[in-house]
């Protein structure tokens, strides 16, 4: 079977149903599906295996874990008591990328193996941290970092 956008413009219940219908037909009745999306977080949840194509050629392709995993960089959420300035220059320090938002919470993007030492010199200066939370890639950030032009060989999972 195949299906384009089949879920594009259609409110969200009309949708949760397709995707029901679609997962029965592939679990009990052994139906494949070439599934095209642009919703990255369908795909994920949908589909077995994922296929990136520019000009109809195939850039990468795996399973959706698979995929996420070769982007090294996490999301990390800190919420904090601190003044933003502190945290700013703190973060400037670790040669991270950061946005510093005006709500006392800042993401951070780093690798999976930067999290433990920044959070220990975090604590170490006594920051008022209140929230930690963690964002792992996903299917999403592939198709981000392919469509601006970031090689899939250079994404490497072996740096996190």
């Amino acid at each position: 079977m195949l299906l384009d956008e089949p879920t594009a413009s259609l409110d969200p219940e009309i949708s949760h149903k397709i995707r029901n219908i679609l997962r029965h037909l592939t679990k009990e009745n052994g139906v494949a599906i070439l599934y095209t999306s642009h919703n990255m977080a369908e795909v994920e949840a949908l589909c077995d295996r994922v296929i990136f194509l520019n000009h109809g050629k195939i850039i990468v392709q795996g399973t959706p874990a698979e995929l996420a995993h070769r982007i090294p960089e996490y999301q990390l959420i800190l919420t904090y008591l601190d003044p933003p300035e502190r945290m700013r220059r703190f973060l400037a320090r670790q040669m991270v990328e950061f946005d510093l938002g005006d709500n006392g919470q800042v993401k951070i993007t780093l690798k999976e193996r930067q999290i433990p030492e920044l959070l220990r010199q975090a604590n170490q200066l006594d920051f008022k941290i209140i929230n930690i939370d963690m964002e792992k890639p996903k299917l999403e950030d592939v198709f981000l970092k392919i469509s601006r032009g970031c090689h899939p060989e250079f994404i490497s999972g072996s740096s996190r």
